[in-house]
């Protein structure tokens, strides 16, 4: 395997390290983007001026509705998912320091994964490839801790077609704002109806 590919599991290194032997989210998050940041640094494949470039009018708003559309469907399934709210006790993430998480995830994390996923592992590719299922399944190791497997099953599926997605965004918009404010809206969407549920039933 290329060395470039072992890269992609970067995130699987850091969430089993940070999570299942640590028992950390914030080693987890911050080994991972410690990695991305490096990667991005030490090559010429991408630039972070990628992600203030390539605006589309027309694919920035469907790329927001589809962004608002993860959190929109997670808010009328939620009555049929059976979350396991105690898994943030065990990580040591609530109340107050449960917002800090998901606000510094969900402000830095789209962006670096934008330009670690789409602009550093470019691809041509017109339908998902590889790339996108090792960016998709990473996310069942978290998903373990909160969901059933039918639930992650489905997640991951929706992942893989996002990432073709913002894949695509990239490709056609010429940068990587549009799918990065993609990722970052649907990351706000789906954590806002996770934190507004969680409190209701508090």
């Amino acid at each position: 395997m290329e060395k470039n590919r072992l890269l992609m599991f970067l995130p699987y290194f850091s969430v089993i390290l940070g999570l299942y032997l640590f028992k950390s989210p914030w080693f987890a998050i911050l080994t991972y983007q410690s990695g991305m940041v490096l990667t991005i640094i030490l090559t010429d494949k991408v630039h972070f001026r990628e992600l203030i470039t390539g605006w589309n009018k027309t694919y920035g708003l469907l790329s927001v509705l589809f962004g608002l559309g993860g959190g929109i469907l997670l808010y009328f399934l939620w009555p049929s998912i059976n979350i396991n709210s105690a898994s943030f006790s065990m990580f040591g993430i609530t109340g107050l320091s449960l917002i800090y998480f998901l606000v510094y995830f969900n402000f830095t994390n789209p962006w670096l994964e934008e330009l670690f996923w789409r602009g550093y592992f470019k691809s041509n590719n017109r339908y998902v490839g590889f790339q996108d299922f090792v960016f998709a399944f990473y996310h069942a190791l978290v998903l373990y801790f909160f969901f059933d497997i039918m639930w992650i099953v489905l997640s991951v599926i929706i992942l893989i077609s996002a990432s073709g997605l913002w894949r695509y965004l990239y490709r056609s918009c010429n940068g990587l704002l549009v799918p990065s404010l993609s990722h970052l809206i649907s990351n706000i969407a789906i954590m806002g109806v996770v934190i507004i549920k969680l409190w209701s039933l508090a």
